[in-house]
């Protein structure tokens, strides 16, 4: 499988939970060894539920193709991050929580997710709406 490396890198969700991760721990470990008021703290300031944090840090090290889903469907990411950062957060929560993502892998290599994704992406209305 080739790295796709020729489209911009936007910051997702799942690195700013990384990169706070690293700062914050010297240790490995997870939320789980945080207190549950500080899970909740970091979860309102990222602007998700709770479940959402821990479902995304389990979740880190996978990566989103939801960057890719976007260059086939010719949506700007960089814009649709800095014009809508609430609809950009919640297509990368969505992206990250999907459980086809072997749908959406395949489609993407072949290069005909822009004709099939709406058949099975949990995020096919949102990505309609700002097409």
């Amino acid at each position: 499988m080739q790295a796709h490396q020729d489209y911009p890198r936007v910051s997702t969700v799942l690195d700013l939970v990384a990169d706070w991760y690293k700062r914050r721990q010297s240790h490995k470990g997870s939320l789980d060894n945080l207190p549950a008021a500080e899970v909740a703290k970091i979860a309102r300031d990222m602007g998700v539920s709770t479940a959402d944090l821990r479902a995304l840090d389990r979740l880190a090290d996978k990566p989103l193709l939801l960057g890719r889903m976007l260059e086939q469907l010719h949506i700007d990411a960089e814009k649709l991050s800095r014009t809508e950062p609430e609809i950009f957060r919640d297509l990368q929560r969505v992206c990250a929580m999907c459980d086809v993502k072997k749908y959406c892998g395949r489609d993407l290599e072949a290069g005909k997710a822009a004709e099939n994704f709406e058949d099975y992406c949990p995020n096919a209305f949102t990505l309609k709406a700002v097409k």
